[in-house]
């Protein structure tokens, strides 16, 4: 598609890159497990894409202006960007999505379009109006649903209020109305949906509600029995919901829901509510309280064969440090959030730990290796499996671990059971060890050593700085190797939250005084290096004052390319 039809200019590169990512997903949702593929888009969007329209690098999916066009190759062209095709497909359903792709070719194809004329395709053949839906490509941030519930048990009916709202970003600081696509259904005791006589208050059909104004007051009459509510389901909209639902409708979409995509969401909501109580009860030194029932529902989905493996791999695969950092949105201590995280994780693995005992055999695949989905899913449950009983402290779970990093006959077993050694294990012999046999099995092997690197780059825990130090040293690294350097410097500054926000500021400095030396080397890994820092004014004060600290060292060299400068002055800017 990009190449048969280009874009018009750089502000429309979305309609290039954001139908491409579409069409790739779509392609390994048909070739593995829809709801599993769906999970792991959405993981990745709230890992990457959120956080940058929550900060001060928001910026539309078209971009209005730009300094540098080279900042723009981001998740929010990209992923957003897909997330924007597939609400349209959603809208008009998929014949008459493929209707107006075909019309799109018909009219454009070997030409220079713009993103008009993208939506104007779906709109003659969908017979819509995709004026307010076209705000997506020109308003940055992700929405905020508030919603509320309310059951009348005398006259049957759930009033659903559904409001919506879009925080300023840089450049605009007020936002018009959009059209959110919303999927909602109604779930029973016994996990099955629940049909209304009718509903009032929002154009909807087959569930798929269309949320266009300020506030919907949607009403499900005639329904017999208070219901749990299920809301934007297989995530129509890239939105966050905020639903203060009670711990037992929680419990009971983690366990029933027959969306699986939401089943997998009200597991991962349940999790992250303990999370962040956990971590705000850390950093002023109490101790967190659990829910045991959130532990046994981990059980019940690590051993409930009619789920796939894949998924239930998905599934006790906590929210990860930023997701958790982002809900808890102000004065965040990456130190307790690790804690937190980790105790968890804990808990969920002596729970689970007599699960992968019990069904160790089935999971060995002792055969040839197969890439192929099935046995892709049991290595992943295996992995997860043993990861928690690691973090548990089974000597079971280690011993198996050590064996699997020894055994392997695949990269993915390999690598999953080095990153629990280096990550997880107690013992520091066999961390060291095990990063030594790495290396000499796998040293001439440059894509291989990468994970070496990586995997290092992002063990949790103190040091970490010092550790990240030694390895630039190392003689296969190097500040002209853009793979090597992301590998290294991109995997803790983007993924080892509580390494690079280390209190007394060490991952800063050392971030940035790289970014300044590779600059003048690659300014464009340079700038992307510098998207680390765009959450810092989320974090405790200590935190946040040595962040600035050391972006405003950067700033003060002279000679900055144009890339670099042009992030460094937009995640320091106030506005």
């Amino acid at each position: 598609t990009g190449n048969r039809i280009t874009c018009r200019d750089w502000f429309q590169l979305c309609l290039k890159e954001g139908l491409t990512v579409y069409r790739d997903q779509e392609f390994g949702a048909d070739q593995r497990s829809r709801p599993v593929h769906r999970i792991a888009e959405v993981r990745a969007l709230r890992a990457s894409q959120f956080p940058e329209d929550a900060g001060p690098l928001a910026h539309p999916v078209r971009p209005e202006s730009y300094r540098e066009i080279n900042n723009f190759y981001t998740a929010t062209v990209y992923e957003k960007g897909a997330e924007l095709v597939r609400m349209i497909a959603t809208i008009l359903g998929a014949k008459k999505f493929r209707k107006g792709m075909d019309l799109y070719f018909k009219r454009h194809d070997g030409q220079a379009a713009t993103i008009e004329q993208f939506l104007e395709c779906f709109e003659d053949a969908g017979k819509i109006d995709l004026s307010q839906f076209a705000l997506w490509y020109a308003q940055a941030g992700t929405p905020v649903l508030p919603v509320s519930a309310e059951y009348d048990r005398q006259a049957k009916k759930l009033t659903l209020v559904v409001e919506q709202s879009l925080s300023p970003t840089p450049g605009q600081q007020r936002k018009r109305l959009m059209h959110i696509p919303l999927r909602i259904a109604l779930i029973g005791a016994d996990g099955g949906e629940i049909s209304a006589e009718r509903i009032t208050g929002a154009e909807n059909e087959n569930g798929l509600f269309h949320i266009k104004a300020r506030s919907h007051r949607i009403v499900f009459h005639g329904v017999e029995t208070r219901p749990a509510v299920s809301i934007n389901r297989g995530f129509t909209a890239p939105v966050i919901v905020d639903f203060s639902q009670g711990k037992g409708d929680l419990a009971l979409l983690a366990e029933k829901d027959s969306d699986p995509f939401n089943r997998w969401q009200a597991f991962q909501e349940y999790a992250t509510r303990q999370l962040t109580a956990a971590a705000r009860a850390l950093s002023t030194g109490k101790a967190p309280k659990w829910d045991e029932r959130f532990v046994a529902i981990a059980a019940a989905i690590a051993g409930d064969s009619s789920l796939e493996p894949a998924y239930r791999g998905l599934a006790l695969t906590l929210p990860g440090e930023t997701e958790i950092a982002q809900a808890i949105g102000r004065n965040v201590d990456p130190d307790a959030v690790l804690r937190a995280r980790s105790a968890l994780m804990a808990r969920m693995g002596a729970a689970t730990e007599p699960v992968r005992l019990a069904l160790e055999s089935e999971l060995a695949l002792p055969g040839p290796f197969d890439p192929g989905a099935e046995d892709a899913g049991k290595r992943s449950l295996k992995n997860i499996l043993l990861t928690l009983g690691v973090i548990a402290n089974s000597p079971e779970a280690e011993e198996a671990s050590l064996a699997q990093f020894e055994n392997a006959d695949n990269m993915t077993d390999r690598l999953a059971a080095f990153t629990r050694i280096v990550h997880w294990h107690a013992s520091r012999k066999a961390t060291s060890e095990a990063i030594k046999a790495f290396e000499a099995r796998h040293g001439d092997d440059p894509l291989v050593m990468d994970k070496w690197f990586s995997v290092q780059a992002g063990a949790p825990g103190k040091g970490a700085s010092e550790r990240i130090e030694k390895l630039m040293l190392h003689r296969s690294f190097s500040l002209r190797n853009p793979n090597r350097v992301r590998s290294l410097i991109g995997a803790f500054a983007m993924g080892n939250q509580s390494g690079f926000n280390a209190a007394d500021g060490a991952g800063y400095r050392l971030v940035a005084e790289t970014i300044n030396l590779l600059d003048g080397i690659n300014p464009q890994i340079a700038a992307r290096l510098l998207t680390a820092f765009r959450s810092f004014r989320m974090l405790e004060r200590k935190r946040r004052e040595a962040a600035q600290g050391a972006l405003e060292v950067l700033q003060s060299h002279a000679g900055l390319s144009r890339d670099t400068r042009d992030i460094l002055d937009r995640i320091l800017r106030k506005d």
